[in-house]
């Protein structure tokens, strides 16, 4: 059980501060722990499909929270399947469009990008993101797309109606409302006339490890932050 549900159900609240302060360090010394191995494992087999470069285990654990190179893989492999699939689905196969321009926001290390580039290598690609060191491993690795590091708020630096497609992989999950709304507006502006914006949030499967008033809040609001301390 993650620590914040494990608090919020078990630990008095007075004690919750030490419980923290106790927890949260050894969580951090755990993750580095489990990278280093996993960068060991890295070093013993590094074979990927298509000599795809990628990102060391911490950046994985970053975008992922898990260190593993399969998981990473599969991951990126599944949300292309997805995007591909849902485009289909609206009547706009990716496959049959010509040089259109794909924005991902929040692309991390590339873990879609790199699937959909693989599939796709006609389309015109752009990746930002908060994480200046993630983006920095895209540049390098990446000479398919442009590459940018953007704020917690808008603007992005991209030109009016520039973008056939925005997609955004597990980013709203972590927005407040505020930030939301005004991503939702920046993204107006930055999409062409009938350009597509795929977002995923979380659903209904994690509220059960929210407290009973959390999960009041959400069906009330719809929407519902908590905070972490969590950290590499």
């Amino acid at each position: 059980m993650p620590f914040g549900v494990f608090a919020r159900k078990l630990v008095p609240t007075w004690l919750r501060p030490w419980a923290k302060a106790v927890y949260y360090p050894l969580y951090r010394v755990g993750l580095r722990v489990w990278c280093w191995g996993h960068s060991a494992r890295d070093l013993i087999s590094s074979s990927t499909p298509g000599d795809m470069p990628v990102p060391p285990p911490g950046l994985r654990l970053k975008v992922g929270g898990t260190p593993s190179r399969a998981s990473f893989l599969d991951t990126g492999r599944k949300c292309c399947e997805s995007i591909v699939r849902v485009m289909a689905e609206l009547g706009h196969p990716l496959s049959e469009v010509g040089d259109a321009k794909v924005l991902d926001f929040g692309c991390g290390c590339g873990r879609t990008l790199l699937w959909l580039y693989r599939q796709l290598p006609h389309l015109r690609y752009s990746g930002t993101d908060t994480d200046a060191e993630m983006v920095a491993w895209c540049r390098r690795n990446f000479d398919f797309a442009a590459f940018g590091v953007n704020d917690r708020v808008p603007p992005l630096s991209p030109t009016d109606r520039e973008f056939d497609l925005i997609y955004a992989i597990s980013v709203f999950t972590h927005l407040d409302q505020p930030s939301l709304l005004l991503w939702l507006e920046e993204f107006r502006r930055i999409l062409k006339p009938g350009g597509y914006l795929l977002l995923t949030v979380h659903g209904e499967a994690v509220w059960s490890n929210l407290a009973d008033d959390e999960q009041l809040i959400i069906r009330q609001r719809g929407t519902l932050t908590l905070t972490s301390q969590r950290g590499v």
